[in-house]
């Protein structure tokens, strides 16, 4: 049986549904503690995202930087098999294999240029304790005279070629790298090596 109050008995019947209103309170939105919590949070897994993309940056220029060297090595090595005698150093710039030396004085020997087309560039920027200076490639061909000299292409054309015994290629790495300590390294025949700034 259905009894409503008189005041209700006009505008509801037994069979409504009359379910009172529950008084529940309505969120607007986030409050400023909690927005300044997730903006902490993003800012610091942001900073450590950073870190991380630019720590594998400089290994990856490192790791180049090793295997530009290894590269120019093989390259050397392939000339001096068939040529008896490294490639001379390049005086008009200074530092550089002359990519046309053929490592023989009548023009019959294979030229530098058609074992290695493209010679290396160190990467930029410069990383750990290496400098603009120090960050590139410094070639450094040596004769075979009783006083050992700079092999290049200064002399006369009989002059250093195909007289050129050894060689020492001068680079810098900024962190430890596949074994190797950060800093400027020499690397000859025997393989990288301590820094040497005078070879001869």
């Amino acid at each position: 049986m259905c009894i409503l109050p008189a005041e209700l008995a006009g505008h509801l019947n037994c069979s409504s549904h009359f379910m009172p209103m529950a008084h529940t309170r309505r969120r607007q939105g986030f409050t400023l503690i909690e927005l300044l919590v997730v903006i902490a949070i993003i800012g610091l897994l942001s900073t450590l995202a950073v870190v991380s993309l630019n720590s594998a940056r400089q290994r990856s220029r490192d790791a180049k930087r090793l295997s530009d060297v290894k590269q120019l090595q093989t390259a050397l090595e392939l000339f001096y098999a068939e040529n008896g005698s490294y490639p001379l150093s390049n005086v008009a710039a200074a530092g550089t294999i002359l990519i046309t030396d053929d490592g023989n004085d009548g023009g019959t020997g294979t030229v530098f240029s058609t074992l290695l087309a493209t010679v290396p560039a160190a990467p930029t920027p410069p990383d750990g304790t290496c400098t603009a200076a120090t960050n590139k490639y410094v070639y450094k061909a040596q004769s075979s005279d009783a006083t050992p000299v700079e092999c290049n292409d200064a002399t006369a054309t009989t002059g250093d070629i195909g007289k050129c015994r050894s060689y020492q290629i001068d680079f810098c790495i900024g962190k430890d790298t596949q074994g190797i300590t950060a800093g400027q390294h020499s690397s000859t025949q025997a393989g990288i090596g301590a820094y040497v700034a005078a070879p001869w």
